[in-house]
């Protein structure tokens, strides 16, 4: 405590200096954490559903001509034959997509209101995926045609939850349909791979219930699998393939050059396994650890640069019976002071940024850093909190008590070198990324002309 009384009071003394550690682990500190963030929140996806290991999800894959191919919709009719046929698994759902990311409706009072996604569902949906429900019943509700279940986001901008209930909308691309609303559910987190303002049942006009004694008549869709406790999707493969052969015409499809089959892929996998998520996992994490590694190598060269300058403190400490332990609790004290206005200074940068950070990366600040992912980015600081103490503290510690009673110098030359050396290859790295990066962004809009 007593050292942390000094350190606080040094703070106040050496101004200018401490301003600089705190500038050098601040700036690094505030953009390292938030791709640490959005590292942990990609693969944390669907981790929020209880039974998210037993979900899979189930793809098509058929190979024609030696060519395999993997289709992730599949015929709607395989989801009632999969829980009918197949011991094993307890539940199956159906959803696909019929509006995009900005679906317009209008309502009775000609008021406009617009939609993110809209899915038609079947009414079981919610077993699978379970969210908070806040009106309606959903397995009454999707299981009538034409009716549909709304997110709590959207039925606030259309009035409030208990307003809505029972109103019929509009779509803009169906003047002559009509939906009614029966019900609204919570919005989903942001982590849900599977996103959705509005869900529509699956029964009436565009039913899939078709009789899955022939699969191939049902119009495609996702399909969901829950599987009992203990269950393994290899150890359906056998059941799988005995359902394939009794719904498919195989002699037509062999007549034909095909072959088909279906398999079961983890929901948790779906997000965190796709190619582009994990390159782009790749390189925040290359990122961040260059940004994290100047900004602890800044702060350690300006602490070294006051080794001459405070040698005979430490000296005067030493010869009043002060251990090198002694010396390295004042030296962490110093640091974790320095450490927690750099956090501090950190989360304000963050939250002042906080409409740039969610336009780059699509993901809220509050989500980003009011999570479970917390504990890791408290984690990292630790360890910058120990790398910043302990380096510094190591060579404190080695000055010798006579430094009190002559005059001494050591510049730390060699140190100084070696750690700016170490920081250049770091400012290299970044830059490089900077332009791979730029690059890869002017190929994306140039290469996209919806972008």
């Amino acid at each position: 405590m007593r050292n942390l009384n000094i350190a606080i009071r040094s703070l106040f003394k050496k101004g200018r200096h401490n301003v600089m550690k705190i500038i050098s682990l601040s700036v690094g500190l505030s953009v390292a954490l938030v791709m640490i963030a959005k590292i942990y929140f990609e693969q944390s996806y669907d981790t929020f559903y209880p039974d998210a290991d037993r979900i899979y999800r189930i793809y098509e894959n058929y190979s024609m001509n030696g060519k395999e191919e993997d289709y992730y919709q599949v015929s709607g009719a395989v989801a009632p034959a999969m829980r009918s046929e197949i011991p094993g698994v307890e539940d199956a759902t159906r959803l696909t997509y019929i509006g995009g990311d900005n679906t317009l409706f209008t309502t009775p009072d000609k008021q406009r209101y617009s939609a993110r996604y809209i899915m038609m569902a079947d009414s079981n949906v919610f077993d699978i995926f379970p969210v908070p429900i806040l009106s309606g019943n959903p397995k009454v509700v999707l299981a009538k045609p034409w009716y549909a279940m709304i997110s709590r986001s959207l039925a606030e901008k259309m009035g409030g939850i208990e307003k809505v209930e029972g109103l019929t909308i509009i779509p803009d691309e169906n003047p002559g349909l009509e939906v009614t609303i029966g019900g609204v559910f919570e919005d989903l987190p942001q982590n849900a791979s599977l996103r959705y303002d509005m869900l529509v049942a699956m029964s009436g006009p565009f039913s899939y219930a078709v009789t899955y004694v022939n699969l191939p008549q049902s119009l495609a869709s996702f399909i969901f699998v829950r599987l009992s406790p203990g269950v393994t999707p290899d150890s359906l493969t056998p059941a799988i393939h005995d359902m394939t052969l009794r719904h498919h015409d195989q002699e037509a499809l062999r007549k034909s050059g095909y072959e088909l089959t279906y398999t079961l892929r983890p929901l948790l996998d779906l997000h965190s396994k796709a190619g582009e998520v994990k390159n782009m996992v790749m390189m925040l994490g290359i990122l961040a650890f260059a940004l994290l590694f100047t900004a602890i190598m800044n702060y350690i060269l300006i602490t070294i640069s006051s080794i001459v300058n405070r040698t005979k403190e430490v000296a005067v400490h030493k010869s009043y019976g002060a251990s090198e332990t002694n010396i390295h609790s004042m030296v962490l004290s110093e640091t974790l002071v320095h450490m927690v206005c750099s956090i501090m200074v950190s989360i304000f940068l963050i939250f002042l940024c906080r409409d740039i950070i969610y336009d780059l990366l699509d993901v809220s600040v509050e989500t980003l850093l009011l999570s479970k992912g917390a504990l890791v980015l408290l984690g990292v600081c630790v360890i910058v909190f120990l790398v910043t103490g302990l380096v510094p503290g190591c060579l404190f510690a080695r000055i010798p008590v006579a430094a009190a009673f002559r005059n001494f110098r050591e510049s730390r030359r060699v140190w100084k070198l070696c750690l700016l050396f170490l920081q250049f290859i770091a400012a290299g790295l970044l830059v490089t990324l900077l332009l791979i990066v730029g690059r890869q962004h002017a190929y994306m809009v140039n290469s996209d002309p919806g972008y």
